[in-house]
């Protein structure tokens, strides 16, 4: 485990030096920027933004923030501060550098709400904005969690950091380590598994009973829970405990259900008889022997599959109505206890199924849907164009399941892992809310981009969805690579960003989204209803220079109509998810349009080639890649062949499956896969002057 932790270490050394490097920043930016995206993608934050700050406040206390996000949920904020170091070898956290840092952020807090810390800071800085916006937000605010983010490890000695409690707001301490990371990163969910003492809030535990059914993955149990115990569970745990569909299907609904919370208010001893109840999952259950019979004292992995507004609205209800009592509120609970090797696969069910007669849409569950098979099945099929000096051609690798490229990684051999990153550059690797912010931008919605990763991906599976069931076959090997242009554009605007003049520190994910948005529009505009030649970026696997000037000029544009003094809204971040933010970008004069019209395909030869994918991809279903392999001959196959070796852009495998297709291998007919993988061959030799005769 040591050595996979020096490893893992190293990799996330490789990766910050690198930003750091070709985007001209600094190394603690480009580590909380890192860890910043590991975090949303283990669902722990919703978007932290690096913002930086060191001071002396009142009465000498050191004071410091370097990362901050107000959108994680409602009524909570996040505070981040790192303890980054370059060392070759991992350091170690004592409790008192834990301490002093945890506690030079609280002292930032402190002086926030107390107001005094505004004496030290520049009106027109970042952090100057930041502490506004959370003093705006004192009202509503009753969690304020601060992140201790680090490379090193926490001291063996520590052993937990109990929260505080400030004018009614309570201050969590949250210790990120390496190890941490790590375990995360590696676990086939993805996300930190949670374990809940449920004698905190029933001392007695839960009384039960067991179906008799039950099956090898799966065990239920029935329950009828204190309305308190689930409150205070929200309340410690947040949106944690709360399945991705069903947090992504309460985002966009408010948060008390006015039936719930009349009931409440004024029937609360009828709240079981009126309620649904609520279903979950678990991986673990803890029963033990009470005075009273069997109890659940503890559970594994707690999700909440059916039932989130329920168990939300119990902890509003109780916290925004003082008078309120839980005691006579009760709720029946199915409690799902999932085997942990088939919990990835079972619990979406479980979920799509547990919703299937509310008002939930095929978006609220598109972390399962097919378009992410697809690019998948794409990524793991569709070659990269050689580039010049290389040796081999690699692949981009689409991360359907968080953790995937990891923990695929991490099964094989020291050799064959260096053999899988050769053919899938860590670089070449695109999560599904990395193709989510990159498509969403280019749909020129970069206020929704601005808005976090989960509110985004939201639009983005209503996008997709909409598309996909207009015409799904749309969504082909052009697209992939449409996907990877936009990817690599996205990226080095980033990196050009990064190293501006005009650019200092703050805002670079806003500016980035919203120079591509621009991008977009101007493009189209600019080629009379076509679109950016992503086929060309593809091809080059890199950006025209040309491109990216026109990019200088609009990324600096909008960096002035973000932060100009006439904003309406002091915090840049909370002005950039307003869509009258993109309506002043979108208005901003473009005198580029002859530039940019050099790297843009016409609206005709869009639409050609966007008919030409779909006839592709209707293609490339097994059995009509079957027939076309079989209607083309021995002969055809073979002149393919032929062509192929002599340009040296066959592999050996294909080889194979030329040979199966001319019937010298006398194993009959390739398989669908097989044929698929023959028809792409075949694309490619004809863009390479392949005409079959």
């Amino acid at each position: 485990m040591t050595d996979e932790i020096d490893e893992y270490r190293r990799e996330l050394e490789n990766r910050v030096r690198a930003a750091a490097s070709v985007g001209g920043a600094y190394t603690g930016e480009a580590f909380i920027a890192e860890l910043a995206a590991k975090l949303a993608e283990a669902e722990e934050i919703n978007s932290l933004t690096p913002c930086y700050f060191e001071g002396t406040g009142a009465r000498n206390k050191r004071l410091r923030i370097d990362g901050f996000d107000f959108d994680d949920e409602e009524g909570h904020a996040v505070i981040a501060v790192s303890a980054y170091s370059s060392d070759d070898d991992i350091g170690t956290i004592t409790t008192a550098e834990a301490q002093r840092l945890f506690g030079q952020a609280e002292a930032w807090v402190d002086g926030v709400l107390s107001g005094s810390i505004f004496d030290l800071l520049e009106e027109s800085s970042q952090v100057f904005e930041v502490a506004d916006e959370l003093r705006d937000r004192r009202g509503k605010l009753f969690k304020v969690r601060i992140y201790l983010l680090t490379n090193n490890r926490l001291s063996s000695k520590i052993k937990e950091f109990p929260s505080v409690e400030r004018g009614g707001i309570a201050i969590e301490f949250h210790p990120w380590d390496i190890d941490r990371f790590h375990r995360v990163e590696s676990s086939s969910l993805g996300r930190e598994e949670i374990d809940i003492d449920l004698r905190e809030w029933a001392p007695d535990g839960i009384p039960f009973l067991q179906a008799a059914i039950t099956s090898k993955d799966v065990s239920t149990y029935l329950a009828v829970i204190p309305g308190s115990v689930l409150a205070g569970i929200y309340r410690r745990y947040g949106s944690r405990v709360l399945e991705s569909n069903v947090r992504s299907f309460l985002s966009t609904r408010g948060k008390v259900n006015k039936g719930i919370r009349g009931t409440l208010l004024q029937q609360p001893e009828m709240f079981l008889s009126y309620n649904n109840g609520v279903t979950a999952t678990a991986t673990e259950v803890t029963i033990e022997t009470t005075v009273g019979g069997l109890a659940m004292t503890g559970v594994r992995d707690l999700q909440i599959v059916n039932g989130g507004q329920t168990t939300a609205s119990l902890f509003y209800v109780e916290k925004d109505e003082k008078a309120v009592d839980l005691s006579d509120v009760f709720v029946q609970m199915k409690l799902i206890i999932v085997d942990g090797e088939v919990e990835t696969e079972l619990v979406p069910k479980i979920s799509r199924y547990a919703n299937s007669q509310n008002a939930v849409s095929e978006a609220d569950f598109f972390s399962n849907h097919e378009f992410h098979q697809r690019m998948e099945e794409k990524s793991r099929r569709i070659l990269a164009p050689a580039q010049a000096g290389s040796a081999f051609q690699t692949k981009w690798y689409y991360e359907r399941t968080r953790g995937q490229y990891q923990s695929e990684k991490a099964k094989l051999t020291v050799a064959g892992a260096r053999k899988f990153e050769a053919e899938y550059p860590r670089a070449q690797v695109i999560t599904k809310t990395d193709a989510a912010k990159y498509l969403v931008s280019w749909s020129q919605q970069p206020h929704v981009v601005s808005a976090g990763a989960q509110k985004n991906f939201l639009a983005f599976a209503n996008q997709i969805e909409a598309a996909w069931k207009a015409d799904n076959a749309q969504f082909g090997d052009d697209y992939f690579r449409s996907l990877v242009g936009k990817s690599l554009l996205f990226n080095a605007v980033r990196q050009r960003v990064m190293k501006s003049d005009w650019y200092t520190t703050g805002y670079l994910a806003n500016i980035v989204t919203y120079t591509l948005a621009k991008l977009s529009l101007e493009s189209k505009r600019a080629s009379t209803g076509g679109d950016l030649d992503f086929n060309r970026i593809w091809l080059a696997q890199s950006v025209d220079n040309g491109l990216l000037e026109v990019g200088d000029v609009i990324a600096e544009q909008v960096f002035q109509v973000l932060t100009a003094d006439s904003r309406p809204v002091l915090n840049v971040t909370e002005w950039a998810k307003r869509e009258k933010a993109w309506e002043a970008v979108k208005s901003i004069p473009f005198t580029g349009a002859a530039s940019l019209n050099e790297f843009t395909v016409g609206g005709s030869e869009a639409t050609s080639a966007k008919r030409d994918a779909r006839a592709d991809q209707k293609l490339l279903t097994g059995v009509a890649a079957q027939m076309h392999v079989v209607g083309k001959g021995s002969q055809y196959w073979n002149r393919l062949r032929e062509f192929t070796r002599t340009l040296k852009m066959v592999s050996p495998k294909e080889l194979g499956i030329l040979a199966i297709a001319i019937g010298e291998s006398g194993r009959g007919l390739p398989s669908e896969l097989q044929s698929i993988a023959l028809l792409d061959l075949e694309k490619r030799a004809r863009a390479s002057g392949f005409t079959g005769n």
